[in-house]
């Protein structure tokens, strides 16, 4: 992770009216109680910045994250989108040649942990060019994705492998 971020202080959270409101509205929108809400994450990315693919939830259980909501704040720059290599591409607009990744579940029970590891390190450039063909979601300023690391079964949904690509110029706020 190149970005920067800031984590907002539960009382931070909780004094701003701005801030709660937001909150409540995101806790409407995952269908969770504001109770499970972590306190709200920032993320600055600068021309170049980005965050390699990751799970929001791990295998140990000690990320018990049962869902993500990213807000975009900022737009008006080139690059910057939140890739899901797992997810194709419904409408082939780009005639992309990078495909998604492997079923991580087999990859899961052929090595476990560590061979997952070693599949998201092998990096998040081939996902970001025009040519992927994986689910690239372009930031608009008030728009959101919601997305849950975690299956009804409250196993980890390896489905949910994301990262967030560089903003060419400009810079994005998520």
């Amino acid at each position: 992770r190149t970005s920067s971020s800031l984590t907002l202080s539960s009382e931070a959270d909780a004094s701003s009216p701005l801030v709660a409101s937001l909150r409540r509205r995101w806790s409407d929108a995952a269908r969770l109680p504001l109770a499970m809400a972590e306190p709200t994450q920032l993320a600055r990315y600068a021309p170049g910045e980005s965050f390699g693919l990751h799970l929001d939830a791990d295998l140990s259980g000690r990320v018990p994250r049962a869902a993500t909501l990213l807000t975009y704040l900022t737009d008006g720059f080139d690059g910057g989108e939140t890739v899901f290599p797992r997810v194709e591409q419904t409408v082939d607009t780009v005639g992309g040649s990078s495909a998604p990744l492997p079923h991580l579940s087999k990859l899961v029970a052929a090595g476990g942990e560590a061979l997952l590891a070693a599949e998201l390190a092998r990096g998040l450039e081939r996902y970001c060019g025009p040519h992927s063909r994986v689910l690239r979601v372009s930031p608009r300023a008030g728009d959101a994705i919601l997305f849950f690391p975690l299956a009804p079964d409250l196993t980890m949904d390896l489905d949910a492998v994301h990262g967030a690509c560089p903003p060419a110029k400009g810079g994005a706020h998520k």
